[in-house]
């Protein structure tokens, strides 16, 4: 028979280690770290907790994930250095708000527990690009209705800022034509797309219609879907906004003036097409297997088949 015995107590948790008739037979070291594993969960509830792979922890704050590398401070102080680490070498990051990012299992543009077995979301952190996308400068003095031409030759209007230096850009122009959402021409041959969550959600989540724009592509290839295929034809950072995205830039951005809005100008000024009054816009948000959330500039969010005809402004992050 094993018997434990109480060793140490922390708040409401209470922690046991092995008596010495056990201790013998066990990897001391590996207990040792446990132990201080189970200790720095208690003392580092304000930080965010970098795990390696080879064991080390970081205690850190202001994390950021690129696509390759995490961004860290040691101090929760902006103007303290900016330090980095390849994301190739840790194993996990706890955030200080319970998250719990496994790098390892991560893609460019998505979360850990995307979504659960019922198909709804559970947590997301947006993933910003990397590198600079164009001039800092420029992104610096970026406001609402800013144009910003990207380091790829492609411009957009911004319509949303996040305070962190973040933001989103809408391209200027629009398909010539309108389109499908799935390349289907009746409901029963409508598929849900298993890792996109089944609900009308207007927050705004930055980067979340590139998640559900990679889910979609990676379960039925990007020839059956013309509306996110048409928005990564300008470019691998284009994407079809989420519906949360989509109201920011129709609803709230462009205060559902359509043509006459101010992010609707902003678009006309730069030579783009303008949000039109009489049609939909796609999201790539579902409702269920057949239907998709859509935003009509003056009558706010619908429902659309997706075998439906509308159109689509893409837009990405900088």
């Amino acid at each position: 028979m094993v018997y434990f015995k109480k060793v140490a107590l922390f708040t409401k948790n209470v922690v046991f280690l092995p008596s010495e008739k056990i201790i013998g037979t066990m990897n001391i070291k590996r207990l040792l770290l446990v132990c201080l594993y189970v200790l720095s969960v208690f003392v580092m509830e304000a930080q965010d907790l970098i795990v390696k792979q080879d064991g080390e922890t970081i205690k850190a704050y202001r994390t950021d994930i690129g696509n390759t590398t995490v961004y860290y401070r040691l101090e929760d102080n902006e103007n303290s250095p900016l330090l980095t680490i390849p994301k190739s070498d840790i194993l996990i990051i706890k955030m200080q708000n319970g998250t719990k990012i496994v790098i390892d299992e991560a893609e460019s543009m998505t979360k850990i527990n995307q979504t659960a077995p019922n198909n709804e979301i559970t947590d997301y952190i947006p993933i910003y690009p990397s590198e600079p996308v164009a001039d800092p400068e420029m992104i610096a003095k970026a406001e609402i209705g800013s144009l910003i031409e990207f380091y790829d030759g492609t411009k957009g209007i911004v319509f949303y800022l996040d305070g962190n230096g973040h933001g989103l850009a809408v391209n200027l122009y629009s398909p010539k034509s309108l389109m499908l959402w799935q390349n289907v021409s009746n409901w029963y041959n409508c598929v849900d797309i298993e890792a996109i969550p089944n609900e009308r959600k207007t927050e705004m989540q930055m980067g979340l219609g590139a998640v559900y724009c990679d889910a979609a592509i990676k379960q039925l290839g990007l020839e059956e879907l013309p509306a996110i295929k048409w928005c990564h034809s300008i470019g691998p950072d284009w994407y079809l906004p989420s519906l949360g995205e989509l109201y920011q830039l129709i609803v709230v951005a462009n205060l559902s003036k359509a043509t006459g809005g101010p992010i609707s100008k902003a678009i006309i000024n730069a030579g783009g097409n303008r949000i039109a009054n009489s049609i939909f816009y796609f999201s790539s948000s579902e409702d269920d297997n057949t239907n998709v959330f859509s935003v009509g500039p003056t009558v706010g969010v619908v429902i659309s088949k997706k075998y439906d005809r509308h159109s689509c402004r893409a837009v990405r992050m900088f």
